[in-house]
């Protein structure tokens, strides 16, 4: 009886012991563990009071049935809307002032605070065989995208991120990013084996560990006691006060473009942005439909000199950042629209550059305009016109 004792304990104790493992796995299924980021990791920043669509986003719901040509309009904060009922938003501004001008459409907005055009991108990919828009618009925040493209957290949020290699445009590594088996159903996200292989697979990596892969960072020289402060010049040129995480030394920064000469780094930012303009042009020409982009800013963004922060100088170029810009943009063959006419009034203060209503009104105004010129109506009655806007889409890049 002895000898077959140990053999029972051991039995016994396998028994409990997968019993336990079976238990913590439906724990956390149940808890939903590990986490599924999805494509795009985030498709709102605050639970809204006026709602959000069935895609998730803070928008007007999409027409079930095409009677009008369809604009998506793609973006980030400045979409989404901060401070804003939605009706105040870009998005039904634009309808309405093109409806007002005697064309028509549809506009479907996807955008969220802090996406960069890598996440745009990927909503474009994700969502176009669903919208079937006829045409897409991108609205380009040259203060963060850069940089929003450049790291894989936004304040500490994990995102989906490209990178460059040799040249070529990277995806973000599906082990890493998406949760192993989310394409085969919520069963096989959750629970002991994907959290396992998640683990694995290293965790996701923090911006410093993504720095790694990016080139060096280039210190910049002590400031000198007479080296303006960027932070009290910046407040009495625009009436902003910094953001308190400004880093200039790792650029990730809203002034990090402005640097003059561009670091490596940025040089690098502005081929990863390249590289990203070119993946969504390809994509949308794919398609048959236009892209345009437009990019707004204040006069008060044009300022050049050298200016003190963290105890380093920095030399700082608004006409030299813009002058690259377009040479981004041209080279990708992507159009864009400058709207430089911007007022201060047209923002909300302090600490914050996001367009209040009647800023939203100005730029649907500038934007609907510029559509009209760039986008012939369509001829049918069918409200489509894809074959007439995807022509002018062709060869057409205009820069203003």
């Amino acid at each position: 009886m002895r000898s077959r004792r140990p053999a029972a304990l051991a039995l016994v104790f396998a028994a409990s012991t997968l019993l336990s493992l079976l238990g913590v796995d439906l724990v956390l299924r149940f808890m939903g563990w590990p986490p599924e980021r999805g494509p795009l990791a985030w498709k709102i920043t605050v639970p809204w009071k006026d709602g959000i669509n069935s895609l998730g986003f803070r928008a007007k719901e999409p027409a079930a049935t095409r009677r009008l040509p369809r604009i998506l309009l793609l973006g980030d904060s400045h979409l989404e809307g901060y401070h804003l009922t939605r009706r105040q938003t870009l998005g039904p501004r634009l309808k309405r002032h093109l409806a007002n001008r005697g064309w028509p459409v549809e506009v479907v907005v996807m955008g969220a605070g802090g996406w960069g055009t890598d996440q745009q991108l990927i909503a474009l990919q994700h969502y176009f065989e669903t919208l079937q828009p006829d045409a897409v618009v991108v609205y380009y925040t040259h203060r963060n995208d850069l940089w929003n493209n450049l790291f894989p957290t936004h304040m500490g949020t994990p995102k989906p991120t490209y990178r460059l290699d040799d040249g070529a445009l990277v995806p973000p590594d599906p082990a890493l990013w998406r949760t192993p088996g989310t394409e085969s159903g919520a069963a096989a996200s959750f629970g002991i084996v994907p959290a396992v292989r998640r683990i694995a697979a290293g965790g996701y990596p923090t911006d410093l560990d993504w720095e790694q892969t990016l080139p060096p960072r280039q210190p910049a020289p002590a400031a000198g006691e007479d080296t303006p402060s960027l932070g009290a010049f910046y407040a009495e040129a625009t009436g902003q006060a910094l953001w308190d995480e400004e880093d200039l030394e790792s650029e990730r920064s809203h002034f990090a473009y402005l640097k003059d000469p561009p670091t490596p780094r940025l040089q690098y930012a502005l081929a990863l942005q390249g590289a990203l303009l070119s993946e969504m042009k390809r994509f949308t020409e794919a398609q048959g439909v236009p892209l345009l982009f437009f990019r707004p800013q204040l006069p008060s963004e044009t300022w050049s000199g050298t200016f003190a922060h963290r105890g380093r100088a920095y030399r700082l170029s608004g006409p030299a950042a813009d002058a690259r810009l377009r040479a981004v943009f041209e080279a990708a063959g992507v159009p864009l629209l400058e709207i430089d006419e911007l007022e201060l009034a047209h923002t909300w203060l302090p600490k914050d550059l996001h367009l209040n209503p009647k800023g939203n009104q100005f730029i649907a105004q500038q934007v609907g305009d510029w559509l009209l010129e760039q986008l012939p109506r369509p001829e049918t009655g069918d409200g489509r016109g894809r074959s007439a806007a995807g022509a002018a889409a062709q060869g057409r890049s205009s820069t203003q």
